[in-house]
């Protein structure tokens, strides 16, 4: 039985070694369109991992994937260095929309 069909995932990664052929492999392209699709049809996240180039990052979201890893937005980082990392995130977000109008005035 096909193991996709027995466990439901809110989400699906596309491993590095399949992104790294992006370029280089038509069956690769072919699979990565075949698994957004299926992540559109299931409403799951399709995560491309280790993206380090924008080149890579602009064809893939061009595909439709809409969640990224790798060095092209951050190196490994500790669990500290991570901790930080959050908060700053966090406190961007939130102070950008503490300053958003959503009243549509």
């Amino acid at each position: 039985m096909f193991p996709v069909r027995i466990a439901r995932f809110s989400g699906y990664k596309l491993d590095m070694s399949i992104i790294n052929e992006l370029h280089s492999d038509s069956h690769v392209l072919a699979l990565i369109k075949s698994l957004v699709y299926y992540c559109q049809l299931t409403q799951s996240c399709c995560i491309a991992e280790g993206v380090d180039s924008i080149e890579k990052f602009n064809l893939l979201k061009a595909l439709g994937v809409n969640s990224f890893q790798g060095y092209l937005f951050s190196r490994q980082l500790t669990v500290n260095s991570y901790m930080g990392f959050s908060r700053v995130l966090i406190y961007k977000h939130y102070r950008r929309n503490a300053y958003s109008d959503d009243s549509g005035q």
